[in-house]
């Protein structure tokens, strides 16, 4: 049974249109005897495994609950458009699945996929721009095929700030042309980051288990921290980057987005590998799995380092960061040996259940670097590789970027959102020598910035707040980091906490942060206040 609220919008109002969206999405899970939108991968295959579910009857659900929370509902506006083939591809796998085969733990598993990585099938790759809309990619990112090898189903394409927040620096976070305004499911007023957006929003809603987002700076950690699910960047190049969208290969990354920690290993199992058209990959760890590494003892005898915030920041401007990171209520934290520090009641807590399983905690400051190259360095690599980006792709209202700007004059958006970013990207001159001589000390700089602080104080991780340093630090030195849900506040919004690795140190960080999860279990699902 399917109640239509919004015809009841005028009717009952706002709150009471929520209401009726929730309620209808309980009736149909009464009707269908279960729920399985917050099943975890695990849960869900041993369903499957017993035949207590298919494939097809799990992806039928979640279309259905996209329908009545994305499309109808509070409109969260997280998917962009779900794929034709989805079910088709269900019932192959149920068939492999009937004659004993079974890819991979994630065989069966729908995934929703963020708009800037390609497709070839019947859905469009436009990095949300009306612009990109037209033939389908011609070939898989190599992440995708990596997925569809492994059994996967791409449920839809995730909505995210058009352009992964290159558009304009006035266009809110989570918005695109194509897309619309993206809701935060716990508090649909609050913002959801950006510019993975819909791949994280779409996971607090229960649309999908697990999801791909990508990240230059910031792009999967805070829209994860802010829609309070698990989002994981991990280190430059172990992840292939081809077939994705770029805004400059120097940070760009996908990265496997879940509700737990365990569901984040086991995509990243299957998205990472060696790609011979991403060069990068082939210097990353091989044939890992970054399942064994979860264990609720990881924390024991290790030394983390707490990033604590004194008031640096990246500018206010800075176009892939939220213009103004949540300031929390802070208090007194008592961390012991002398830790006294005002932190958020949240943050103040996660630390003291790290500090509960073994680790020990030792303060560090992080001093930013020379950053006056830096967004010049991004526009500039933009403008090289979006433009190589777009040779590969044909049927398109743009070739180049002169026709994008063209097009996005000529077909003004209803928000009126301009396009300056674009029009700045389009004016650099640099070449690509000119650029790599501006950006290695850059990023030599934050890469001595974090190394000296785990070699001086024999750290094994550090851990924050998601603050104005620590985060946009990590991408540039392109290390890994995991954010972790924490709570919510008062408002509802979700809390997190970060934690920070050295290259290559992915497992031991996915370690530490299901031995905090575990400890913690803090994960919260969202009730669509207003």
């Amino acid at each position: 049974m399917t109640i239509r609220c919004t015809l009841w919008m005028a009717k009952l109002g706002f709150l009471s249109l929520i209401a009726c969206a929730v309620h209808a999405q309980a009736k149909t899970t009464e009707d269908a005897g279960q729920a399985y939108e917050y099943l975890s991968v695990t849960e869900l295959n041993q369903r499957l495994t017993d035949n207590q579910l298919t494939s097809v009857e799990l992806v039928n659900y979640l279309n259905n609950r996209i329908q009545a929370l994305d499309k109808e509902g509070p409109h969260l506006k997280a998917v962009l458009e779900l794929n034709p083939q989805a079910l088709a591809d269900a019932a192959l796998r149920d068939g492999e699945r009937a004659s004993g085969n079974v890819r991979s733990p994630l065989h069966g598993i729908p995934i929703l996929i963020k708009d800037n990585i390609n497709t070839a099938d019947q859905m469009q790759t436009s990095a949300g721009s009306l612009a990109m809309v037209g033939v389908p990619a011609a070939q898989d990112a190599f992440v995708i095929e990596q997925l569809r090898d492994a059994g996967a189903i791409i449920l839809g394409k995730a909505n995210m700030s058009e352009w992964a927040g290159m558009r304009d620096s006035g266009a809110p976070r989570g918005w695109s042309g194509r897309g619309g305004q993206g809701l935060n499911p716990h508090v649909l007023s609050a913002g959801t980051c950006g510019s993975s957006s819909g791949s994280a929003a779409g996971l607090a809603a229960g649309f999908a288990p697990i999801s791909v987002g990508t990240e230059t700076n910031g792009s999967i950690i805070c829209p994860s921290a802010a829609n309070g699910v698990v989002g994981f960047k991990p280190s430059l190049g172990l992840v292939s980057r081809s077939g994705v969208i770029p805004i400059t290969r120097r940070q760009d990354t996908p990265g496997p987005m879940a509700r737990t920690v365990y569901d984040v290993a086991l995509l990243l199992n299957q998205l990472a590998g060696t790609d011979p058209t991403d060069p990068p990959t082939a210097d990353a760890p091989q044939g890992t799995d970054y399942t064994s590494a979860l264990t609720t003892e990881a924390l024991q005898g290790k030394r983390i380092g707490v990033v604590l915030d004194e008031g640096q920041r990246f500018s206010g401007t800075f176009p892939l960061l939220p213009p103004v990171i949540r300031t929390l209520d802070r208090s007194q934290c008592d961390l012991g040996n002398g830790m006294v520090h005002d932190l958020s009641p949240q943050f103040c807590a996660a630390l003291k259940t790290v500090q509960g399983n073994g680790a020990t905690l030792v303060p560090v400051t992080l001093s930013l670097p020379d950053i006056s190259n830096y967004f010049q360095v991004m526009m500039a690599g933009m403008k090289l590789e979006l433009q190589a980006y777009l040779n590969t792709r044909s049927g398109l209202p743009i070739a180049t970027i002169d026709h994008l700007i063209d097009f996005n004059e000529q077909n003004p958006v209803q928000e009126n959102y301009g396009q300056r970013m674009l029009e700045q990207i389009n004016a650099q001159t640099l070449n690509e020598e000119e650029i790599n001589a501006l950006w290695q000390p850059i990023q030599v700089s934050f890469k001595n910035m974090i190394d000296t602080q785990f070699r001086d104080h024999t750290l094994d991780a550090m851990v924050a707040d998601l603050d104005g340093i620590a985060q946009p630090s990590t991408a540039i030195a392109g290390y890994p980091i995991i954010t972790v849900p924490t709570g919510v506040e008062q408002s509802g919004e979700p809390t997190s906490i970060l934690f920070i690795g050295s290259m290559w140190g992915d497992a031991g960080l996915l370690g530490f942060a299901y031995a905090y999860e575990q400890a913690s279990l803090e994960l919260v699902h969202p009730i669509f206040r207003p």
